[in-house]
C-alpha cells in the first residue's frame, strides 16, 4: 500500500480501470485541527496484488474533494459499469433531469 495519509471515514472496493479487479477509493473526512476544512480523498489502483495512488492523474478533482461521509458502488445510470456515489457534509449532489 502506499503512503495515502488520508484521515478517513470509509473505503469502498470496485474496478475503477476496467481490468476486472477491485481497486480502492478512500473517503476523505477531514483535516486535522481545521474542522469544515475540505479533506482529500484518493484513488489506489490494484496493478497485480500492489496498490498505487493515482489521485492526480485519474482523478484531481479528490483533492480538497470535501468531508466525506460515506460512498458505495453501483450502476446508477443502468449502463453496467460500476460508479461510486459519494456523499458528505457540505457536498452538493447533481441532479439529472
Amino acid at each position: 500500500m502506499p503512503d495515502a495519509l488520508v484521515n478517513g471515514q470509509c473505503i469502498e472496493a470496485f474496478d475503477a480501470d476496467g481490468d476486472k479487479d477491485l481497486d480502492l477509493f478512500i473517503g476523505g473526512r477531514q483535516v486535522s485541527g481545521l474542522y469544515a476544512a475540505p479533506a482529500d480523498s484518493r484513488l489506489l489502483i490494484n496493478q497485480s496484488g500492489s496498490f498505487s495512488d493515482h489521485t492526480k492523474t485519474l482523478a484531481p478533482f479528490l483533492d480538497q474533494f470535501g468531508m466525506v461521509t460515506d460512498v458505495i458502488s453501483d450502476s446508477i445510470d443502468k449502463d453496467g459499469d460500476l460508479d461510486l456515489l459519494v456523499v458528505g457534509e457540505w457536498i452538493s449532489l447533481p441532479c439529472s433531469q
